[in-house]
């Protein structure tokens, strides 16, 4: 494919954004506009927590509320979608982290985002292409859980060997990190001053890996990206006489805006 003129792509990033942008807004001045939803389509605000996705190379993505009219999809390291709920479907803006199509460059990390609800937990994504309008991919979301719920319950759902948050476990030495992975602090958050610290449950298996976090302090527009860290963070594990065993620890996550 031939290379597109800088010019031209320049403005046709232009015309994407301020296409997403007057849509946006335009939905969020003129209540009027906003079609009902379908029976079984949920509110705006049970859209947050997070998602699992039908592509193989998203193994979860976060949506996040910005404003009453604007929400917030992503994946870290992969793409970063702002996105106005107009009723019936999410329209957004999207840049990723690698070009989507290499050939043409910088510009190729932008594409436009409508999502469609199949039911009130199943998303259905398109990925469209702001050059030439016509799709370019599809995917599914399914609704995992929100900010307060774990993001592997599901997989945890046979491990009755795994103690449950609350229970007692006898340990002679507690989990030590080793490795610590920062959160991924958004922008906007940073934007709009919010700081503090993110108080989880984590649960620490003889293996020393991280089975589950909970969020028991919530600051809810941050919880996501808490959790996301502390799920890649690794222990030297429990001990009691002499054997590794999986425990509940009290983990802080701080965000600092200094």
């Amino acid at each position: 494919m031939k290379a597109m003129p800088r010019r031209r792509i320049c403005d046709a990033l232009r015309f994407a954004i301020a296409l997403a942008l007057s849509f946006g807004a335009a939905q969020a001045q003129d209540p009027s506009t906003v079609v009902a939803r379908p029976s079984g389509i949920p509110p705006g605000d049970s859209l947050l927590g997070f998602w699992r996705s039908s592509d193989p190379a998203r193994k979860g993505l976060f949506v996040d509320m910005v404003t009453d009219s604007t929400i917030v999809a992503h994946t870290p390291g992969d793409f970063y979608a702002t996105c106005y709920v107009d009723g019936v479907s999410l329209v957004g803006l999207a840049r990723f982290g690698t070009p989507v199509q290499p050939e043409l460059k910088a510009w190729s990390r932008y594409q436009l985002m409508r999502a469609t609800w199949v039911d009130a937990t199943t998303l259905r994504v398109t990925w469209i292409s702001p050059v030439s309008g016509t799709a370019r991919a599809e995917e599914t979301w399914t609704y995992v859980g929100s900010s307060t719920m774990s993001v592997r319950d599901t997989y945890l759902a046979g491990a009755d060997s795994l103690p449950k948050p609350g229970d007692f476990v006898y340990v002679e030495q507690l989990p030590e990190v080793i490795h610590r992975v920062a959160p991924q602090y958004p922008t906007w958050a940073r934007e709009q001053g919010i700081e503090g610290t993110v108080m989880l449950q984590a649960l620490v298996g003889k293996d020393g890996l991280v089975k589950d976090a909970r969020v028991v302090k919530s600051i809810p527009m941050l919880d996501p990206h808490a959790v996301d860290a502390v799920m890649k963070w690794r222990f030297k594990p429990a001990m009691a006489k002499g054997q590794p065993v999986a425990v509940w620890v009290g983990v802080p996550v701080k965000f600092t805006l200094r």
